[in-house]
C-alpha cells in the first residue's frame, strides 16, 4: 500500500490590524472653472472711469484757481476816426492863410497868397466875396479897433451886435450906404499877442462885406457860413 503523506495545512493568522477595505467610488468629474473675463472687463471699465474722472476733477480745480487771474478777452468795436473841425458845406472849399482857415464858395477869385489878409469875390456874379484885413496898430481893446475905423464914417450905422467868429467873440456894425440899396458890414475881432505879420504884432482883424439888399438872402448865407466855420490857427 502506498503511503499517504499528509501535508499539514498552515493557517495564516490574521494580523492585528485589519486591512481596510476600499470601497469603490464613482469617478469624480473635474471642476468646471467659471470664466473670469467678463468680471475683469467690468473691473477694468470701472477703474478707467474712476481714473478719467479723477484727472478731469484735478484739471478743473486747477483751471478754477487760475481763471481769476486771467482776464476774459473782450471784443472792442473798431472806431473809425472822424475828421475834426467843421466840414465845408456843399459847394464850398477851404482857403488857408497864415492866421486862419475859412470856407468860401467854390467859385472864387482868392489867389495863392498866404498871409493874414485876404480879399476875394465869389459866386456866379462875384457878390458872395468878403475882405479880411489884419490890424497892425497897437490896440488895447476891441473898442479902440472900432473907434479907429468908424470915427470917420458919416453914414448911418446900426447898433453893435455880438457875433462869433470861430471860437472868438466879435462885434458887428452895419453901415447904411447913401444909395439905400447896399449895406457895408464891419466885423471886428480883437486877438492880441497871437499873430505877427512881418514881425509886427497883430491886434485883431476886421472882416468887411458889402450886402446888396436885392441879393441879401444868398449873401447873408455865405457870410454866416464864413463866420461860423472860421478856424483860427
Amino acid at each position: 500500500m502506498e503511503e499517504v503523506i499528509e501535508t499539514p495545512i498552515v493557517t495564516e493568522k490574521p494580523t492585528s490590524e485589519p486591512t481596510a477595505l476600499t470601497t469603490p467610488t464613482s469617478p469624480v468629474a473635474p471642476a468646471v472653472k467659471t470664466p473670469k473675463t467678463p468680471f475683469l472687463l467690468l473691473l477694468g471699465t470701472v477703474l478707467l472711469i474712476v481714473l478719467v474722472g479723477t484727472i478731469f476733477f484735478v484739471f478743473s480745480a486747477k483751471q478754477k484757481k487760475l481763471s481769476p487771474s486771467i482776464p476774459h478777452p473782450t471784443i472792442t468795436p473798431t472806431i473809425i476816426a472822424q475828421p475834426t473841425g467843421p466840414i465845408p458845406p456843399e459847394g464850398y472849399v477851404a482857403k488857408d492863410t497864415l492866421c486862419f482857415t475859412i470856407f468860401i464858395p467854390q467859385e472864387n477869385t482868392a489867389g495863392q497868397e498866404n498871409s493874414c489878409d485876404l480879399i476875394y469875390d465869389a459866386g456866379p456874379d462875384g457878390s458872395l466875396g468878403a475882405h479880411v484885413s489884419a490890424d497892425l496898430s497897437p490896440r488895447g481893446s476891441v473898442t479902440e479897433m472900432i473907434y479907429a475905423v468908424m470915427k470917420s464914417v458919416t453914414n448911418q450905422t446900426s447898433a453893435q451886435t455880438q457875433v462869433k467868429v470861430g471860437q472868438y467873440d466879435g462885434v458887428e456894425i452895419r453901415e447904411n450906404l447913401p444909395n439905400g440899396i447896399n449895406e457895408f458890414i464891419h466885423v471886428f475881432v480883437y486877438i492880441p499877442n497871437k499873430y505877427t505879420v512881418s514881425s509886427i504884432p497883430v491886434s485883431g482883424f476886421e472882416i468887411t462885406k458889402v450886402f446888396d439888399k436885392e441879393k441879401i438872402k444868398d449873401q447873408q448865407k455865405a457870410f454866416d457860413i464864413l463866420l461860423s466855420t472860421w478856424q483860427w490857427k
